[in-house]
């Protein structure tokens, strides 16, 4: 009996502290995303979202790419803490898309999100967001699609 109260304490335990230490981003939970299953999942976008979503966000940072007055914006909320985040400019050279230079990063990305103001163009990107997570990396170009428009909500999935 008194092994078995032991296991049972032991267990509880050690159940308290790999809850404590968890590597998922809370803000998934505040925002009320749908928890996906998908094991390639690597971050949530949320296109336009309202000043309510934006004030659930403990650790927001804003970027603004300067490169017009028609802003529209998006959150980028990682689903794992410890990310890297980083935004890179494009350019359209030899018929493939080239990172032309880095223009943002933030690591260790614990209960954080980034909302982003910029252009969406239906034409040539000209950037790019990538996350990376113990050796994941997932990426999103951001563009508009004119047929079938923008979702609520993306998820963006491991490219590597």
């Amino acid at each position: 009996m008194k092994k078995i109260s032991i296991f049972i304490i032991v267990t509880l335990i050690i159940t308290i502290f790999t809850a404590c230490s968890s590597n998922t981003n809370s803000i998934i939970s505040d925002l009320k995303l749908e928890k996906t299953d998908d094991s390639e999942a690597m971050a949530y976008i949320i296109n336009h979202p309202t000043e309510e979503q934006l004030k659930k966000v403990p650790n927001l940072e804003t970027y603004e790419y300067e490169n017009s007055n028609k802003k529209e914006s998006f959150l980028f909320v990682p689903i794992n803490n410890k990310s890297t985040i980083k935004v890179f400019q494009l350019s359209f050279e030899n018929n493939k898309l080239q990172e032309e230079k880095m223009l943002y990063q933030r690591d260790d990305s614990r209960d954080y999100a980034l909302y982003i103001k910029t252009f969406r163009p239906e034409g040539i990107p000209f950037l790019k967001i990538t996350i990376e997570n113990e050796g994941s990396v997932g990426e999103y170009i951001v563009s508009y699609s004119g047929k079938d428009g923008i979702p609520d909500v993306e998820i963006v999935n491991k490219t590597q």
